[in-house]
């Protein structure tokens, strides 16, 4: 069973007209950039370093790596504010390999051998246009090992 806590945030703050761009991409754009802004507070408030956001290479992205002591996690942010599948079933096995093949580059590029890694998805959803729940859930996902 996956769990994880749920916190209510303030109502998001609506964003101005920037280049041109649509109110509605905008939006979309503010909102998942508030999701990953408040992601990396919580992990810094649990006494995470955040070594990386919007970690990329060619083959894919991480929005956040954090380390504390000897565990570094790597988060998958997912913000939405309408949702017809479930919240929790957005990070699709394809992105998870993805996410855990940038971890293994990143790992490998700063020398990271002995430490334990943990990859976590921080979920953030409108609930009406007012509220914002805040759904982190650790360990979310891992390798799969073939025996």
């Amino acid at each position: 069973m996956i769990k994880g806590k749920v916190l209510l945030l303030d109502p998001v703050v609506k964003p101005q007209e920037i280049r041109g761009e649509s109110k509605t991409r905008q939006s979309s754009e503010t909102f998942g950039k508030q999701g990953e802004e408040f992601a990396a507070s919580h992990l810094q408030n649990l006494g995470f370093k955040i070594l990386e956001t919007n970690y990329k290479k060619f083959f894919g992205e991480i929005d956040i790596i954090a380390q504390k002591k000897d565990l570094v996690v790597f988060v998958e942010v997912k913000a939405r504010k309408n949702s017809q599948i479930s919240m929790l079933e957005i990070v699709r096995p394809s992105k998870q390999k993805k996410i855990i093949l940038v971890a293994k580059s990143y790992m490998g590029r700063h020398n990271l051998y002995n430490v334990t890694c943990r990859f976590d998805v921080a979920l953030i959803h409108m609930i009406d246009n007012k509220k914002q729940e805040f759904v982190y859930v650790e360990n979310a996902f891992g390798e799969q090992q073939e025996y």
